[in-house]
């Protein structure tokens, strides 16, 4: 949820929760659907929304004379090129995924969210279900 906000242009910050990038989510597909659908649909969608993640966060980096690098390898000239060599080479696209666990603050923070309104919900559904 959060990498595909980046994917779609929306800076998520480190301390968001669901509900923020669920909006900014609604407020994308709402404003140009055609695009958001097109996104979503992608077959590239995974290494797009990663690559993304990774520039947001650092792990990925532009560099003027060679383009989008990762630890020293280049991934390409263009966005476009980088994300198809992500999708070709998937040592590379499983190290960066492995920084983005580790790094990305945001995702764990809208994980945290979900996790505690689970718990609230099915702490009132067994609240229901108590007749004594």
């Amino acid at each position: 949820m959060v990498q595909f906000a980046r994917y779609l242009g929306v800076e998520v910050r480190d301390n968001t929760n669901y509900d923020i990038v669920y909006g900014a989510l609604l407020k994308k597909a709402r404003h140009n659907s055609a695009v958001f659908n097109k996104r979503w649909d992608s077959r590239a969608r995974s290494f797009a929304e990663h690559f993304y993640s990774g520039l947001a966060l650092g792990v990925i980096t532009e560099d003027a004379n060679n383009g989008y690098m990762y630890e020293g390898i280049t991934l390409g000239i263009s966005k476009a090129d980088a994300i198809k060599f992500l999708a070709k080479d998937k040592s590379v696209f499983s190290s960066i995924s492995t920084a983005l666990d580790e790094k990305d603050t945001a995702v764990k923070g809208v994980v945290a969210t979900v996790n505690v309104k689970e718990k609230v919900s099915s702490d009132k559904e067994e609240d229901d279900n108590n007749f004594e």
